[in-house]
């Protein structure tokens, strides 16, 4: 009897891992003609939670957007290059401050990088990788770990590039003088780990998530192809530090970047992404999707609360009257049509509550009730009109 006792604990147990995990499937990989939107968000205390293998909660329902970037996603055949990369089905920039472009493969189970170009010195490489690099998998769950090296050598010949070669004469002297070639060459090793799960709070509703660390480490640098001594064989020299200065950017010579995504099924974007700094200890910025504030949360009011929201449009004010105070009482937000947080009030005790309306300017609005355990318990439209 013992002994069947701890065997139906132990599958209680599975049954409760298993409905904890979370699948990430090939559904969500970004397609010709979406549009993604994010808000930005900046703040010098935001830290990233520790790994976990238990389910973990994440809040970020009080963050207030500081900015916002749309963006299309292009076909690749809108490329100058696509008869290249026949294969491609998007475009993505290349490299994160840098740019350039990269022609992505979307399969159902990878979007991988084969080609990719960058525009220098007033004319654009572009080529096929020679390891391509593959940015995402699926399906994955937790604790899935991909890692993935990958180059690119883009070039031509030297005198392809008008004033190149005296370019190169006067800063690298003889070292240069016997070039015939210049590329540019990215060697990259991307590690991709899904470290932590549970659910993720936005604004309009709570998401199921994966937490997706990425860590991208990318060597970048010029090479001209010299041969100095005309009976050794011909090698590349890294010249990068003698032209970065005539180049509209500055190349990075050992860059990492390394960025948290908050992934859910469904949607082609991650709901929040946290990047960190170069020393990889402070989340330097931070992104969040767009709320849909037409739908905002219906499906996720778990238990509605009766209240009443006046005058309706306000001007001065706005009455907030509950039938039932919630246990703990409740917060309090105001989004605008864009999905910006533009008021937050923590921690009200009372049924009968006022708000002023002086930090909001004429429009629509939505207001978001939650309980102390972040539940959506109201939403309510309201209109400001002064």
């Amino acid at each position: 009897m013992k002994y069947t006792l701890h065997f139906c604990l132990l599958l209680l147990l599975g049954a409760a891992s298993v409905q904890a995990q979370i699948t990430y499937t090939n559904i969500n990989f970004q397609q010709a003609g979406d549009v993604v939107v994010l808000n930005n968000y900046t703040d010098s205390t935001l830290m990233i939670t520790p790994a976990s293998s238990t389910a973990t909660n994440w809040d970020f329902s009080t963050w207030v957007s500081n900015g916002q970037t749309r963006d299309t996603i292009l076909a690749a055949s809108s490329g100058s290059q696509f008869s290249q990369f026949s294969s491609a089905e998007i475009l993505q920039p290349l490299l994160p401050g840098i740019g350039g472009i990269s022609y992505v493969d979307v399969t159902a189970t990878a979007m991988t990088r084969i080609g990719g170009g960058l525009e220098l010195l007033g004319f654009t490489f572009i080529d096929a990788y020679q390891n391509p690099h593959t940015i995402q998998t699926a399906p994955f769950t937790y604790p899935s770990l991909v890692q993935d090296g990958y180059e690119l050598n883009i070039g031509d010949h030297i005198d392809s590039i008008p004033f190149l070669r005296a370019a190169l004469d006067s800063l690298a002297g003889n070292a240069a003088a016997t070039a015939d070639s210049i590329r540019l060459t990215l060697d990259g090793v991307e590690v991709r780990e899904v470290d932590a799960f549970g659910t993720c709070m936005l604004s309009d509703s709570t998401y199921d998530v994966l937490r997706q660390k990425v860590m991208n480490i990318v060597t970048v640098k010029i090479e001209a192809k010299v041969k100095p001594v005309s009976f050794l064989p011909a090698f590349w020299l890294d010249v990068s530090s003698y032209l970065n200065g005539a180049l509209p950017v500055a190349l990075p010579n050992n860059d990492t970047l390394i960025y948290y995504d908050f992934l859910a099924e469904d949607m082609r974007q991650p709901v929040a992404r946290m990047q960190m700094d170069p020393t990889n200890q402070f989340v330097s910025n931070a992104q969040y999707r767009e709320v849909d504030t037409s739908t905002v949360a219906i499906r996720y009011i778990a238990d509605e609360l009766a209240v009443q929201v006046f005058p309706n449009p306000a001007s001065h004010y706005i009455a907030i009257q509950t039938e039932e105070l919630p246990q703990g009482g409740y917060n309090l937000q105001v989004v605008d049509m864009t999905g910006r947080i533009v008021q937050v009030v923590q921690n009200i005790q009372t049924e009968s509550y006022q708000m002023t309306t002086k930090v909001l300017t004429n429009g629509h609005y939505i207001l978001l009730l939650r309980n102390q355990q972040g539940n959506l318990i109201k939403r309510q439209q309201i209109d400001i009109l002064k």
